[in-house]
């Protein structure tokens, strides 16, 4: 059957039709890569201040170093009064003048954080005292001569313990007072074991003269003075820590 050259094209665009046949389906996939596309860059723009903020935390300086820069415009760290304490076990001996107790070896023994106790063995007592580290001050909050035993404490029963005295104040202020006590800082001391050249000096008038105490912020107490009033004068003074001095 012969067809016209108008059937023969209906009849080719037929055939093309079936072969290559029209589709949406690229303007779909091209409409979908648009969408996640402009999605991408709208996330993009919502995180940038995110991340800028990340980034800029991380230029931030660490607590380390605010720390250190803390320390060096004055702030101290917690409980700075530890340091006027000599280390846990430490055995510390002092030389005497002026009285046969005078001489005496310390025994340093840290109890909890802020709790320490030190033995003081002249010979002819043994004497426990028990100290409290607060922020800014140390407490002395137990003291008795040792018969048998020394005693022991629970943290609970520390906690409950009355201050007796105050032996150290924090802030160290040179001229400031406490409890009859006044302070003077620096102060120089010459020892058997070490020169030292800023020390704390806490003076008090006792019946019949004064005393002088003489703490180091390393090595803890280092010299104490009582001085009569007739002139006369009884001083012990740190000679050795950890093993027993050389005496002449």
């Amino acid at each position: 059957m012969m067809l016209s050259g108008k059937g023969v094209f209906i009849s080719k665009t037929s055939e093309k039709k079936r072969q290559n046949p029209k589709t949406k389906k690229p303007k779909s996939l091209y409409y979908a890569i648009f969408t996640a596309i402009f999605a991408l860059a709208a996330l993009t723009i919502f995180l940038q201040p995110w991340s800028t903020n990340e980034a800029n935390k991380a230029l931030l300086p660490s607590n380390e170093e605010n720390d250190s820069t803390n320390e060096e415009i004055g702030e101290q760290p917690n409980l700075p009064l530890r340091n006027y304490f000599k280390q846990d076990g430490d055995v510390a001996y002092f030389l005497g003048m002026g009285n046969e107790y005078a001489s005496f070896k310390e025994t340093t023994a840290w109890l909890s954080d802020n709790y320490v106790e030190v033995q003081e063995d002249n010979g002819g007592a043994v004497i426990q005292k028990v100290y409290r580290i607060q922020q800014n001050a140390i407490e002395l909050v137990y003291e008795e001569i040792i018969e048998e035993e020394k005693k022991s404490f629970t943290l609970a029963q520390l906690n409950q313990l009355d201050s007796l005295h105050i032996i150290l104040q924090w802030p160290i202020v040179s001229g400031e007072t406490f409890e009859n006590k006044s302070v003077t800082y620096p102060v120089n001391f010459k020892t058997p074991y070490k020169n030292y050249d800023n020390l704390i000096q806490i003076s008090e008038a006792v019946e019949g003269g004064k005393n002088h105490f003489y703490y180091d912020d390393e090595d803890g107490l280092i010299a104490e003075q009582y001085i009569m009033n007739d002139g006369d004068e009884v001083t012990s003074v740190l000679a050795s820590i950890n093993e027993p001095p050389i005496t002449k």
